[in-house]
């Protein structure tokens, strides 16, 4: 004769909500424990990344310069995607919201792209280097120079210039 288990709820005050997979509390704990080490690796290592070029100058070169924004756009992704998403497989249930579903989906769906178009610049890049290495340092240049505005604008945010009651809009860019 089979045993039927009683069906339990995401949200118990509702037939309609999703059935939620019960585990062993031990399981959880395995999966919990192997979870919070997934995320610390992906965000511990793209700080790593991004430390290292940052703080030692024989790193700053063309191609590295590409790297930090690819363990930016890792480390986004370790922070805003990666833990909601393992605790979704977990749990089988979102206990999170409508506002942290809205920002979850437009991070999941908008940094995998950004991610992917790093690494195709990088690929494109090394591939630029191996070649037509005697013409490389020619065609690729950083001139920082080249972008003002944009300067101007991480300065501002950077010393929050913004923020300060003596500024206004019109001496922002000055």
């Amino acid at each position: 004769m089979e045993e039927f288990e009683a069906v339990q709820y995401c949200f118990q005050s509702s037939n309609s909500s999703c059935t939620k997979e019960v585990r062993p509390t031990a399981v959880y704990a395995v999966i919990y424990i192997s979870a919070a080490v997934v995320v610390m690796l992906t965000v511990c290592g793209n700080l790593l990344v991004i430390i290292s070029i940052s703080h030692f100058k024989q790193l700053h070169t063309p191609t590295n310069l590409l790297l930090p924004s690819l363990a930016v756009a890792g480390l986004l992704m370790g922070v805003t995607v990666i833990p909601f998403c393992l605790v979704v497989l977990i749990q089988t249930c979102w206990y999170f919201g409508e506002t942290v579903c809205m920002f979850y989906n437009i991070f999941s769906f908008g940094l995998p792209p950004v991610s992917v178009n790093h690494v195709a610049c990088i690929a494109i890049d090394r591939y630029l280097a191996e070649c037509d290495p005697l013409l490389y340092s020619t065609r690729i240049t950083v001139n920082i120079n080249f972008f003002p505005l944009f300067q101007k604008s991480v300065k501002l945010i950077v010393t929050l210039k913004i923020f300060k009651p003596t500024s206004s809009l019109l001496n922002l860019f000055t």
